[in-house]
């Protein structure tokens, strides 16, 4: 069966309509050749009915016998393996399986704010299979939420009008209201915005779905039904064994979405984060005084929410939406862009404030070596949730330096230090001055004055109009132990290396700018 699929430019990580027809002819020649029923089910049902793009599929295949079992799923993977694909088990006791469909692999091109990372992006898409036995109705029932336990059986109509599956546009007579399978009143739900679990014994036999619960209504924009919602912060305790590698998955895409800050608040409520991260309850209570309106998690959620809003204030200037572009869509790393890591930074930028607390006087602390301290916690708490090096590397380097920007401004004034920023930091100094920024925000919350808010707003554009418009030279040091050694005769050794750091440390200061300004002030330190 060949289906007619449109044919139209497709944004990144969309289905392409010959890879689409290709896995699904393929899959359901097997299903018919084997005598089997497949569905689609979960999030591409659900999907559907909403209008929305499904970056991925999730497909459901009825065996009738439970004796062929072990030949029928051995035989799927056969069929994936000679098509040059893969199989990944998610959950073999509940013949859960990915199908991994290799794309070419391919770098980011395009606008650049960073140089390029050791991250290449693969370009694989996934059908998320699962076998069942029995009615397709009790497959439903095992699902997370009402909204996502609705099935449409593959018949010839159904298939020909796959390509609403890629985000385009589909005819709705193709799907009649009765194809579409909903035991558990979803389609309703959908109706009415509302996430609410199909059995409480769901969440039990899978905890990682109470942070799917917060990720979908941020992404989708849901209230989460009162009684789901207990259910859910009863069983938060759960949450502690779950693997890092499926918990991960679900907060990055949470940060990602468009009302991530509501239900990142909400979920607090619930006691999630300190539950994932158990040095949240430190900071709870830690009072800050001085300039600071809130404790330091009261702080540290403000901080969280800014982010938004400072990225969102830099990409309204037409000079910098290719900053915004590769903060929401430059694909970094596990196939994420920078955004969810930054906001994750934010969430855990102050977490070594409560380790280091001293009493400056009474009702006034200081948190002297809180960075430093914070970069060492949170290398912990991100292997916890099994983060790629290149990702907990870069968290911890925001938390490390988050204090930077702000002793910089303090020292130099606006100018001097965002030229101070570009020398230390180099292309990633944009990031660091987001986070300052909205460090900023969250200390005096309404009494923030207008003139230090926009100044520090004004420090990030800085930074990032002279990494996206101006010259690598700007931010490249022009000195190298070479150039001492014959400029000024030094024989080869250590004082020649420190040296060469002193005069780095003085170049990120604008003593000098030029290898001849840099030989010439060496001299003078060196005579």
């Amino acid at each position: 069966m060949r289906c007619g699929w449109l044919d139209r430019d497709l944004r990144p990580g969309m289905w392409h309509p010959t890879e689409l027809s290709m896995w699904m002819e393929d899959l359901w020649r097997w299903a018919v050749g084997q005598g089997l029923r497949v569905f689609w089910v979960g999030g591409t049902v659900r999907d559907l009915l909403l209008g929305r793009k499904s970056p991925d599929a999730d497909v459901a295949v009825q065996i009738p016998e439970a004796a062929r079992w072990a030949d029928i799923i051995a035989d799927f993977q056969r069929m994936v393996a000679a098509r040059g694909d893969s199989v990944v088990v998610l959950q073999a006791e509940k013949r859960a399986y990915r199908w991994v469909l290799k794309g070419p692999r391919a770098g980011g091109k395009g606008p650049n704010v960073l140089p390029p990372t050791p991250y290449a992006r693969s370009t694989d898409r996934w059908v998320d299979v699962v076998f069942f036995e029995g009615p397709i109705g009790h497959e439903l029932a095992r699902r997370d939420f009402t909204i996502n336990a609705m099935a449409i059986e593959w018949t010839g109509p159904v298939l020909s009008h796959g390509s609403w599956l890629m985000g385009d546009d589909y005819e709705p007579s193709a799907i009649r209201p009765e194809a579409v399978i909903d035991p558990w009143g979803g389609r309703s739900d959908l109706e009415r915005g509302i996430l609410r679990v199909v059995r409480p014994e769901n969440l039990w036999d899978d905890p990682v779905r109470i942070v799917r619960a917060y990720r979908l209504a941020a992404q989708l924009g849901f209230q989460i039904e009162p009684t789901t919602r207990q259910y859910l912060a009863l069983e938060m305790p759960a949450l502690t064994t779950v693997p890092g590698e499926r918990l991960h998955v679900e907060i990055l895409k949470w940060l990602m979405a468009p009302h991530a800050d509501v239900w990142i608040q909400a979920a607090d409520e619930d006691d999630l984060w300190e539950t994932l991260f158990p040095d949240v309850g430190s900071m709870k209570g830690c009072e800050q005084g001085g300039y600071h309106h809130k404790d330091v998690w009261g702080h540290t959620l403000e901080v969280v929410q800014a982010v938004s809003w400072v990225v969102e204030t830099l990409g309204s200037d037409d000079r910098l939406r290719d900053l915004v572009r590769q903060a929401r869509e430059t694909p970094f790393a596990m196939d994420f862009p920078r955004y969810p890591f930054l906001k994750l930074a934010a969430l855990l930028h102050d977490v070594g404030k409560p380790y280091v607390r001293s009493v400056r006087r009474p009702g006034i602390y200081a948190f002297i070596g809180h960075a430093e301290a914070g970069a060492r916690i949170v290398d912990g708490l991100l292997e916890r949730l099994r983060l790629s090096h290149l990702a907990r590397d870069w968290v911890r380097w925001l938390v490390r330096y988050h204090m930077v920007p702000l002793e910089a401004w303090k020292a130099m004034g606006l100018g001097p230090s965002a030229a101070y920023l570009l020398r230390r930091f180099g292309p990633e100094a944009p990031w660091l001055a987001i986070l300052a920024a909205a460090d900023q925000f969250g200390k005096a919350g309404p009494r923030m004055e207008a003139r230090r808010r926009d100044e520090f707003v004004d420090l990030a554009r800085r930074v990032a109009e002279r990494v996206l418009w101006g010259s690598p030279e700007e931010w490249t040091f022009p000195l190298r132990g070479a150039d001492l050694v014959e400029g000024l005769g030094l024989p080869p050794g250590p004082a020649v290396g420190r040296l060469l750091e002193r005069l780095r440390r003085d170049w990120e200061r604008g003593r000098f700018h030029t290898r001849a300004e840099g030989l010439a002030y060496a001299r003078r330190l060196n005579p």
